[in-house]
């Protein structure tokens, strides 16, 4: 008598949890499948380069900032000048350098550079960068 016990507990416990996840399913919906569209190249790199705001959220791109990039050195080298879209701050260098398959932060983000911080750069880089005033010789003091 007591196997019939365990059997009818074990169905009866069986059919609540059935029961439970239909209902779940009918009220909250199913499996949703969320999908996202593939980013921009650099996105990711440029945003935690920016670092978080104050929230502790990282800056998204095409929604906080737009950029553009500028290639040196057979793309070995990359400029990119970022803009911020919602008035919070003021246009951005940062310079990325081919590191594997990817790139690596090299200088920046910064308006303006000291002579000393692009004299590892590439001349290419340093010349263009100079020509365009974002190199300053810092006054001694």
């Amino acid at each position: 008598m007591n196997n019939y016990k365990f059997i009818y507990a074990a169905t009866y416990f069986i059919v609540l949890v059935f029961i439970v996840l239909v209902v779940k399913t009918i009220f909250l919906g199913g499996a949703k499948v969320v999908s996202l569209g593939s980013s921009s190249f650099l996105a990711g790199q440029v945003s935690q380069t920016l670092g978080p705001n104050n929230a502790g959220v990282l800056p998204v791109a095409n929604s906080d900032y737009r950029y553009t990039t500028k290639y040196f050195d057979n793309n070995s080298w990359i400029m990119v000048n970022v803009i911020p879209l919602k008035g919070n701050g003021e246009d951005t260098t940062i310079i990325f350098q081919k590191d594997g398959g990817g790139y690596k932060k090299v200088l920046g983000p910064g308006s303006a550079f000291t002579n000393n911080q692009v004299l590892g750069l590439p001349p290419d880089i340093s010349t263009y960068l100079n020509n365009n005033g974002a190199v300053y010789v810092p006054v001694a003091e």
